[in-house]
């Protein structure tokens, strides 16, 4: 954001990935976005391995379900010039520190991830459901006063952003509407699916054999993580779900990382289940990529 001429549109996104690029820009000239992206992805790998020690999956099952995952249709958002890599990097540490019960770092994260996406708002939800199951016999004013400073710091980000829309573009309302431009919120879902051109049979196909896959992993992953596992998880498939459309519902399914890496790592013991299952899987992204070059937004 190098001035406050900002185009409508892009109103809609936060500046912690773009600020990011910037940044390291700075230090290392001609970078762009898919080179830093690997990075991120690199580390994004790596924290996922890490984090199915929640599951006490064994090395195994921790690969198994890392390859599924990254054969996952639409698992090629990593590599483009998004915030899927960053995002689900922060969430899985976030993840992590809150498992532990370190709260001021899982404060610290959120902020962080707040900068980048307004879904954020779920990490403060999460960060009070373990902070009073940890401190329900202790509470006390203190406590209390401790919980609302870490949910403070955990939305700053999503703060500092709405107020400066709120200073210098005329409200931070403007955010909901630049989100109903692109057609977030406007109840279009059977619209979707009238009128369709051939070019996008692919696309609404997918978005419906997604959102099944998602409910029958769901049904099939329940009670068999914590609660603030899989409520990060619900929340992210239900959240693109309430608009009305199924358009970003293949792109942001990734953030259910926690019940996809899960069901692959669970339920493919067998080696023939997993390769049919990776076989399938890789096909399903290839299509995508290739209906994603020829002009169609599959996200």
């Amino acid at each position: 954001f190098p001035s406050h001429d900002i185009s409508f549109h892009c109103k809609l996104f936060f500046p912690g990935y773009p600020l990011l690029l910037k940044f390291l820009n700075f230090f290392l000239p001609l970078t762009i976005a898919f080179r830093i992206n690997y990075f991120i992805v690199f580390l994004m790998i790596i924290s996922l391995y890490k984090f199915m020690d929640l599951f006490n999956f064994s090395k195994e099952d921790k690969i198994r379900a890392l390859v599924l995952y990254l054969a996952y249709p639409t698992s090629f958002f990593f590599l483009a010039n998004y915030t899927e890599a960053l995002y689900t990097l922060l969430a899985t540490w976030i993840l992590i520190s809150l498992s532990r019960s370190d709260f001021y770092k899982t404060s610290m994260l959120s902020f962080l991830i707040s900068t980048i996406k307004i879904s954020s708002v779920i990490f403060p939800v999460l960060l009070t459901i373990r902070y009073l199951k940890e401190n329900f016999k202790k509470l006390s004013l203190k406590k209390y006063f401790e919980l609302g400073v870490l949910n403070l710091i955990s939305v700053l980000g999503i703060i500092i952003y709405f107020s400066y829309l709120q200073i210098y573009q005329k409200g931070y309302q403007i955010y909901f509407k630049a989100q109903a431009e692109w057609g977030r919120g406007s109840f279009s879902f059977i619209n979707d699916y009238i009128g369709l051109r051939s070019e996008f049979y692919f696309e609404r196909v997918s978005e419906i054999l997604i959102f099944i896959l998602i409910i029958v992993i769901f049904i099939w992953s329940y009670k068999k993580m914590s609660l603030e596992i899989y409520g990060f998880s619900l929340y992210h498939f239900i959240l693109p779900v309430l608009t009305g459309t199924l358009l970003s519902l293949n792109r942001l399914s990734l953030y259910c990382f926690p019940v996809l890496l899960y069901f692959f790592g669970k339920s493919t013991k067998n080696k023939m289940v997993f390769y049919t299952m990776f076989i399938i899987l890789l096909i399903w992204q290839l299509a995508g990529i290739y209906v994603f070059i020829n002009g169609n937004f599959v996200g």
